[in-house]
């Protein structure tokens, strides 16, 4: 388990550097999390990243899970 935690605190921070440097330092970014519950014993954490940034060139949509 604990090294899903650090695999799941790796992406967070990845995707908010991302963010970061793709506004610029004149934009803003929004970070919402919430618990999704499908059932009684069966929940999900949503983790939600957004940011104001110029996107992703269209060349690169096949990368965006590289490393």
């Amino acid at each position: 388990m604990v090294s899903d935690r650090d695999k799941v605190k790796q992406i967070l921070l990845n995707l908010i550097q991302n963010s970061v440097d793709a506004i610029e330092h004149k934009g803003a970014i929004w970070i919402e999390s919430y618990v999704e519950n499908k059932s009684e014993n069966n929940q999900y954490v949503c983790i939600a990243i957004r940011d104001t940034g110029c996107g992703i060139i269209e060349e690169d949509f096949t990368k965006i899970f590289d490393p």
